[in-house]
């Protein structure tokens, strides 16, 4: 996955990929996280800086049998996180 941006953050903003987890007091035996079938890869985040603009973000499915992921989570953070908005 490829990101980017087209403002230099003042400091610095981290963009990082997490799994889809259930909701503290979902029931296991109904609801499933989203993310299922899918690894992270090595690169789960990236930092951007005034130097650094855009960065590759890894990850893998595993088979169609066994992959129900429909998303994964995405969360800004860093100095600058609040001029930036992640995707919906």
């Amino acid at each position: 996955m490829m990101v980017s941006i087209s403002n230099k953050p003042f400091a610095d903003v981290t963009v990082t990929l997490k799994m889809d987890v259930l909701a503290e007091g979902a029931d296991a035996a109904t609801e499933t996280p989203k993310s299922v079938g899918v690894t992270l890869g090595d690169k789960k985040s990236h930092q951007f800086t005034k130097t650094s603009m855009s960065g590759v973000l890894g990850f893998t499915c595993g088979d169609e049998a066994t992959t129900t992921a429909t998303m994964l989570v995405v969360e800004l953070s860093g100095t600058d996180a609040a001029a930036f908005t992640g995707p919906t």
